[in-house]
């Protein structure tokens, strides 16, 4: 009696049941996000169900890295209701202090690990459309801000005149007389530090042209091969808002330089694809400012990056909704998840607006989230605002803590609706 012969059918059946897991698997990844290949992002998350805030870096990533303040704000992040922190490298840092600067990201990713948090990072900043003191040859003093304003009130006037904006005088004029008036400030003859207080461009912007390429991929392959694949770490925010910059003028005059497109382009093409190949486990992005930021980052980008972001700082309950409908519209015809990776009551935006509609104030502060907030909990959309405590980073009187740690009414308000 001859045996029959089982093998090709139990093969015939392993190879259907892998071929049903690898179709499982692939819808999973489109719906969360996760991609294979040499992209990132390979976290099975809900982004949805993110609900994170930007904190300060501990003070720095040196040796001014402070592990007892870091651990306080996280574990007031986790005891408001935040299941997720988002925060920015400094490329400078990572030069000045390599080693160190690495053992004080292990220890951020790990104390968000031990507070139940997940972790994000931004790789380059536009902070603000600032001038490195070193790109000018000048020296930095700390002087009052209305100090400060009438120094380089002249060169405002003359950007607002070329730039046809003649709202910038008004604009600086309403920032310090309701934030900075009194308040000491790194100075080197740069109005944005008016507003920024210390942040700057990183890398400067004097430095994107492709020569200088070389310096900072080593600065991106370190944090990669050290980070990639961390399982907490979410996401890698690899440029916030890289256009944006053709918007402060008075950078250019600084520098003698002007706003190159195709310079920027290059540069963000070229790092995307450099963090696309370390394929790391978190989701790769470049933060946009409004919807046609998002298709301009993607139609540059997109072939790199694994989820859509967007920065909303308006405070018009409408304006946001219809914004973040087209956002979500144009991230579903991508085949992309979305995240609202910034928002929040910017003070920076309030500048222009008269004074009862002050952004900063605790009543101003609590008016925007009651307006705002119940939009985006509606859009099913996972968000990170801006930011956690007041008085760290730019923009003063943004975050929803005073340094204390004692809680602003608006904070109440987020804590209550978290909690539910």
């Amino acid at each position: 009696m001859r045996r029959r012969r089982w093998f090709p059918f139990w093969i015939s059946i392993f190879v259907s049941f892998m071929l049903f897991v690898g179709g499982l698997m692939n819808f999973t990844n489109a719906e969360t996000g996760g991609v294979s290949g040499k992209k990132g992002g390979k976290h099975m998350i809900k982004w949805e169900s993110i609900k994170g805030v930007e904190i300060s870096p501990g003070s720095g990533w040196g040796p001014e890295f402070n592990v007892v303040r870091l651990e306080r704000d996280l574990a007031l992040a986790k005891g408001m209701g935040f299941n997720a922190v988002k925060t920015w490298l400094v490329s400078e840092a990572y030069f000045e202090h390599r080693e160190l600067m690495l053992k004080n990201v292990r220890t951020f990713i790990e104390l968000c690990k031990k507070h139940g948090l997940y972790a994000s990072f931004l790789l380059f900043h536009m902070g603000g459309g600032s001038t490195h003191p070193q790109e000018l040859n000048r020296e930095v003093v700390w002087i009052p801000a209305e100090k400060a304003l009438k120094q380089c009130s002249d060169l405002i006037d003359e950007v607002a005149r070329e730039s046809n904006r003649p709202g910038w005088p008004l604009f600086f004029q309403n920032y310090v007389r309701r934030y900075a008036t009194g308040t000491l400030i790194p100075f080197w003859g740069d109005p944005s530090q008016l507003y920024l207080q210390g942040s700057t461009t990183d890398p400067p912007y004097s430095k994107w042209d492709e020569e200088d390429w070389p310096k900072y991929d080593e600065y991106i392959k370190a944090i990669l091969t050290a980070f990639g694949n961390n399982e907490n770490v979410i996401l890698w925010d690899v440029m916030g808002e890289p256009y944006i910059i053709a918007n402060y003028p008075w950078l250019f005059k600084l520098l003698n330089m002007k706003f190159d497109e195709e310079r920027v382009t290059a540069f963000l093409k070229h790092f995307c694809q450099l963090v696309a190949g370390f394929s790391p486990k978190g989701a790769i992005t470049v933060g946009a400012g409004g919807v046609e930021s998002v298709k301009r980052v993607e139609e540059v980008a997109g072939e790199y990056t694994t989820l859509i972001s967007v920065h909303w700082f308006g405070p018009e309950p409408e304006q946001t909704r219809q914004v973040l409908t087209a956002v979500k519209e144009f991230g579903a015809s991508a085949g992309k998840p979305v995240l609202l990776t910034e928002f929040g009551n910017l003070t920076l935006h309030d500048s222009v607006l008269d004074d009862s509609r002050v952004l900063g104030t605790d009543e101003g502060q609590l008016k925007y989230y009651q307006d705002i907030f119940p939009v985006v909990e509606k859009m099913e959309i996972g968000w990170f605002l801006y930011c956690l405590i007041t008085g760290e980073g730019p923009f003063a009187n943004s975050g929803l803590l005073y340094p204390s740690g004692l809680n602003r009414p608006a904070a109440n308000y987020l804590r209550d609706r978290l909690k539910k």
